[in-house]
C-alpha cells in the first residue's frame, strides 16, 4: 500500500500517460515506477487471499463477507464522493493551469461514469468482487471439499515444489492471456464503463494463489520456503526485465507484444510476491509497534496520497529542475503530509469510519519511539520514568 507513493510520484514526472502528464519523457524514472507496477499489486493481492481464507475459515461465510463490505465498501464510497472529485479538480488545473479550465476538465468528468470516478481505489471494488465470488465458491462447493482438493494441491506441491511453482505460473500467465483477450472480445471496457478495469483478470492469479496459501490455520505458508530461491529470482529479474524492455524502452503495442507482456507480467508480479512472502516469512514473523502502526495507517495513508502527489505535480511543473529531484520532494513532502493526516483522521471517529470503514483507533507514529524505548529500557533491566504503553 506504502509503495503507491514513489509509484505514482514516478509517474507524475516520468513523461508517462497517467492523471497528470510530465512535458519530458525521463526513461529511468518510468523504468522504476514499472519496476514497482509489476510486483507490488500482485503482492498485496496474495496478501489479501491469504488473509481472507484465513478468516473465512473461522467464521462463516455471510458474516466475513458483510464484515468485507464494510471495510472496503465505506472508504471507496468515501473516495469516490470525495477524494476522487479533489483530483479532478487538480488534474484539470495542471493541465491548463486555469481555474476555468480546472473547472470545464471537474465538469466533464461528473458523468458519463468511467474510470476516473473510482481513480486510485479501484483495487477496493475489484477487491470487494473477489471476496463476493470467494464467499459464493465456499457457499457452493462446502468447506469440507475444498479443504480436501487444497490437500490434493498441496501434496503435489510437496513432492516438487519448484516444478509445480513454475507450471502454476505458466497456467497463470497464459490464463490470464486469453481471459484479456475474451475482455477485449466482449468490449468489456465500455460495458462496465471503465468502473471495472482489466486488472481484474490480470490479479485473479495472485488472489487464488493467496487464498491456497491462506486455507485452514496459514500453515501453507511454509511450504513457500521449499521453493528454490534461486529460481525465483531468476525467473522474477528475466520476466521484470521482460516487461520493462518492452514497455519502456521498445514501447511495442502490437497483440502479440501485448501478449507477451502480459505472461511476463503475471510471471514476475507471482514469483517476486513469492520472493517477498520468504522475505516476511522471516524477518515479520512475530508482533512489532512499529509494523503494527504501518498497517493501520496504510489505508488512510494510501487514500490520500495520490490528490497530495497531484497537488504537487501542479507546484512542480514549471520549475527547471531534474525530475528525480521533483520526485524525491514530493515523495518525502506526501509520505509526511499523509502520514499527519492519518494522525488527524486516527483521533476522530467519524474519519476512522469514513477512511477504514472501522471505528477502533489505530496505533500512533508519536508513540512509537517512546513505547520502543520504554520496551528496550526494560529489556536491559531498568525501569523507565513511567510506562507509555497505551491502554
Amino acid at each position: 500500500m506504502l509503495l503507491g507513493i514513489p509509484f505514482h510520484a514516478g509517474l507524475a514526472f516520468s513523461g508517462e500517460n497517467w492523471v497528470v502528464t510530465a512535458s519530458s519523457s525521463t526513461p529511468s524514472l518510468a523504468a522504476f515506477a514499472e519496476f514497482l507496477h509489476v510486483w507490488r499489486m500482485p503482492t498485496f493481492f496474495v496478501v489479501a487471499g491469504f488473509f481472507s481464507t484465513l478468516i473465512l475459515s473461522r467464521i462463516g461465510e455471510i458474516t466475513w463477507l458483510r464484515r468485507r463490505s464494510v471495510r472496503l465498501g465505506i472508504p471507496l464510497v468515501f473516495g469516490t464522493l470525495l477524494l476522487s472529485p479533489v483530483q479532478w479538480f487538480a488534474a484539470g488545473y495542471y493541465r491548463t493551469e486555469s481555474d476555468t479550465g480546472a473547472v470545464d476538465f471537474f465538469l466533464e468528468k461528473v458523468f458519463p461514469p468511467s474510470s476516473w470516478w473510482t481513480m486510485h481505489l479501484w483495487f477496493l471494488l475489484e477487491l470487494l468482487i473477489y471476496c463476493a465470488l470467494l464467499a459464493l465458491l465456499y457457499r457452493l462447493v462446502g468447506r469440507s471439499r475444498l479443504a480436501r482438493l487444497n490437500r490434493v494441491c498441496f501434496n503435489c506441491f510437496n513432492r516438487y515444489p519448484t516444478l509445480i511453482t513454475l507450471c502454476a505460473v505458466g497456467v497463470a500467465g497464459g490464463s490470464v492471456v486469453a481471459g484479456l483477450a475474451l475482455w477485449q472480445v466482449c468490449d468489456a471496457d465500455t460495458l462496465f464503463a471503465g468502473l471495472l478495469s482489466r486488472n481484474f483478470v490480470i490479479f485473479a492469479p495472485a488472489f487464488a494463489l493467496g487464498c491456497l496459501l491462506g486455507t485452514g490455520d496459514g500453515s501453507r505458508l511454509s511450504g513457500v520456503r521449499r521453493i528454490s530461491k534461486w529460481t525465483l529470482c531468476a525467473v522474477a529479474f528475466a520476466a521484470t526485465a521482460g516487461v520493462i524492455f518492452l514497455k519502456i524502452v521498445l514501447g511495442v503495442e502490437s497483440n502479440v507484444a501485448l501478449a507477451l507482456t502480459a505472461m511476463l507480467w503475471v510471471a514476475g508480479g507471482l514469483t517476486v510476491a513469492l520472493l517477498c512472502i520468504r522475505v516476511a516469512a522471516r524477518y515479520l514473523d512475530r508482533p512489532h509497534r512499529s509494523t503494527r502502526t504501518f498497517v493501520d495507517s496504510s489505508l488512510v495513508v494510501y487514500l490520500v496520497h495520490q490528490p497530495l502527489i497531484i497537488l504537487s505535480a501542479c507546484i512542480l511543473k514549471n520549475l527547471e529542475i531534474d525530475p528525480w529531484l521533483k520526485w524525491s520532494i514530493t515523495l518525502v513532502c506526501v509520505l509526511l503530509l499523509s502520514i499527519g493526516i492519518y494522525e488527524v483522521v486516527n483521533r476522530i471517529a467519524t474519519l476512522r469510519w469514513m477512511f477504514t470503514g472501522t471505528r477502533a483507533q489505530g496505533s500512533s507514529f508519536f508513540t512509537l519511539r517512546s513505547v520502543e524505548a520504554s520496551r528496550s529500557a526494560k529489556g536491559r533491566g531498568t525501569t523507565p520514568a513511567r510506562n507509555l504503553e497505551p491502554k
